[in-house]
């Protein structure tokens, strides 16, 4: 007989491994600039009797890093996100610049921000899956009966999770 699955167990596991996994994605990719966003990721699970409740917490532009962002003029996004009228904003781009790059005038930094907000607006973020991947990885690996028993699809879970 199968012993009976502990599921709060094992979404923490599934968790744990997708962070890891995802910090090592960011920083082998160069999206790590600030580590802001390694940072801020963790995850919340919550078992009720008929449900449970799984999230995946990181800042919102996470989501833009993983899927992509189609620019005005080229790019893609694998979740449909895209530039219409609304540029990225110039201070988190400076901070980037900063952090990239080294020290600058004010006056070289400003002009630099808004070079790479134009680049950006017209050509878009390119998508990296950092996050995405290991977890359709991941969760090939969830055991058969928690897959079964709540009806979970990769992509349904996807979206339930990092909402």
């Amino acid at each position: 007989m199968l012993e009976p699955i502990n599921l709060e167990k094992e979404l923490e596991r599934f968790f744990k491994q997708l962070i890891k996994k995802s910090r090592k994605n960011l920083k082998s990719d160069g999206s790590n600039a600030s580590g802001n966003l390694s940072r801020n990721m963790s995850y919340k699970v919550k078992e009720n009797k008929n449900s449970f409740e799984a999230d995946l917490l990181m800042p919102k532009y996470g989501e833009f890093i993983n899927y992509g962002v189609k620019g005005v003029e080229s790019g893609k996004s694998l979740k449909g996100y895209k530039y219409k009228n609304k540029k990225p904003p110039i201070k988190f781009l400076k901070t980037w610049l900063k952090q990239k790059t080294g020290k600058f005038r004010t006056r070289d930094l400003t002009q630099r921000a808004f070079m790479v907000q134009n680049a950006v607006y017209k050509k878009g973020i390119r998508p990296t899956e950092f996050f995405s991947e290991p977890f359709e990885k991941l969760f090939a690996t969830l055991p058969e009966e928690l897959v079964e028993a709540y009806g979970l699809d990769v992509d349904d879970f996807i979206d339930f999770v990092i909402k």
